[in-house]
């Protein structure tokens, strides 16, 4: 099994051959500004959007959460578009896609199943507060969990309008590596 020391053993050898970054100020010198794509989808590591959209670094920002669900990142959205229009003076992000995938684990659980985990595994805690906590689960087809998901945007505090009327869906198939658009 991997472990940390592990992870830093390997860091240590890829950072033998590390170039630097530039720093902000560089790369706003260079006149090369930020990623303008936001792109969400499962924290599954089978499932990994740098390779199944052969990204190279600065095509775009990517968010990993449970099933892919904006909800779980809404907040880190905001912050990061705004501080894209703050700190680059451009608009910010001009696209979102959100991602979920065949085979996903958030189908084989539901919210009931992790609130009882929860308080099975923390006795000693006051767990009360996480009945009705959404923690991911779907219990629809993944192609209507992705409109749920698009609609929740649309409705999300803070969210920029024109960046969640900006939103697009997909289901990438794991067995194909195919996305289809929802």
């Amino acid at each position: 099994m991997l472990t940390t020391n592990d992870l830093l053993a390997r860091n240590y050898e890829a950072s033998q051959n590390h170039k630097p970054l530039p720093t902000f100020a560089e790369s706003r010198s260079a006149g090369q500004g930020p990623p303008r794509i936001a792109l969400i989808s499962c924290c599954d590591p089978r499932v990994v959007p740098e390779e199944y959209f052969g990204l190279t670094p600065r095509d775009a920002i990517v968010f990993r959460t449970v099933a892919g669900h904006p909800q779980g990142c809404w907040k880190d959205l905001v912050a990061l578009d705004t501080f894209i229009f703050e700190g680059f003076g451009v608009n910010g992000f001009e696209e979102v896609i959100i991602v979920h995938h065949t085979d996903c684990g958030s189908l084989m659980f539901t919210n009931d199943m992790i609130h009882q985990g929860i308080q099975k595994r923390n006795p000693e805690s006051n767990t009360e507060n996480i009945i009705g906590t959404e923690f991911g689960a779907v219990s629809t087809s993944i192609e209507q969990n992705v409109r749920d998901d698009l609609e929740w945007l649309k409705t999300a505090p803070l969210v920029r309008k024109e960046l969640a009327g900006s939103a697009r869906g997909f289901v990438y198939n794991i067995k194909t590596g195919k996305l289809h658009e929802v």
